[in-house]
């Protein structure tokens, strides 16, 4: 999708994304395990939708109503306002709610006095809360202290409400900001996909799992670059991958320039500088590959 300048300059330095006033925060590394698979949530299939009424609405409400009818789906739902609470943060707390039948994201924001009806909220409720330890309240006096409460938070929040198409902006924005890339496949086919990954990952490993963890990946980033562990806690994942990436390319292009000065291989085509553009990896991109990856097999004569 197409940015903003404000938001494009906003993503090259890992700052939140803006939509109708809203942010976006990026994630950060100790989501990282959550977001590898967030593509579950927001970038859901509907190839073998079968229910012509499901295919019909948008995606917001689909991802509810499809919960509601498949218990096996209802992770996915769970998963999605798991996503929502880490990029919308501590201070924009959200409601999903039905409007006219329609679903629709409500996010609250803090009013410009926040501080002053924070206050006068705790005061009231340790008032309240004292006086019920004297004398034990009536239902009249518990339902007027709760509409009480009720009309500060009212006045601590404004709320923003966004429509399907607004969340379809926003879903998108979210994948572009935590490099989350869109593959679609029939359900036939993304079995087969799986199924492939898995046995390459059988043959690399010998027989042997050999599952990366984020600690794995975060001792690579600190041996090549000599960040210390610690200092990548609030380094957000678009970031890591992006200095990863460049880390693993930047010893494989010196490596093969160098065997390639020394005339020891011959390369077919001009090895890519790891300068070159970074392009987010899909889930099946490790067995979609083409012709042209610098890490294909060898040929004979030692040409690459």
């Amino acid at each position: 999708m197409e940015l903003s300048y404000e938001n494009e300059i906003n993503l090259a330095f890992d700052k939140p994304l803006e939509y109708k006033n809203v942010l976006l925060y990026p994630a950060t590394l100790p989501f990282y395990s959550i977001f590898a698979s967030a593509d579950e949530c927001l970038d859901v299939s509907r190839i073998d939708e079968r229910d012509i009424r499901l295919l019909r609405l948008p995606y917001l409400d689909y991802m509810y109503e499809k919960s509601l009818k498949d218990k096996s789906f209802k992770y996915r739902w769970d998963m999605l306002a798991i996503i929502l609470k880490v990029v919308l943060g501590e201070t924009q707390p959200f409601d999903i709610i039905t409007i006219e039948g329609k679903i629709v994201l409500r996010v609250y924001q803090r009013s410009q006095d926040y501080e002053k009806w924070e206050k006068e909220y705790n005061e009231k409720k340790e008032y309240f809360f004292n006086q019920a330890k004297k004398n034990n309240p009536g239902a009249e006096q518990i339902i007027s202290f709760s509409e009480q409460l009720k009309k500060i938070e009212e006045k601590m929040y404004k709320s923003i409400d966004f429509n399907a198409q607004d969340f379809e902006q926003i879903r998108q924005m979210i994948m572009v900001q935590n490099d989350i890339v869109p593959q679609h496949y029939n359900a036939q086919t993304e079995k087969l996909l799986y199924e492939m990954k898995q046995k390459l990952k059988m043959a690399q490993s010998s027989g042997k799992k050999s599952d990366m963890t984020l600690e794995d990946l975060v001792d690579i980033l600190s041996y090549c670059t000599g960040w210390k562990n610690k200092d990548m806690w609030e380094m957000t994942i678009r970031r890591f991958n992006r200095m990863l990436d460049k880390a693993l390319k930047k010893d494989d292009y010196y490596m093969y320039k160098q065997l390639e000065l020394c005339g020891m291989i011959k390369m077919k085509s001009e090895v890519p500088s790891w300068t070159s553009h970074y392009r987010p990896k899909g889930k099946f991109d490790d067995i979609l590959t083409d012709g042209g990856a610098l890490l294909s097999s060898l040929g004979e004569e030692n040409k690459i």
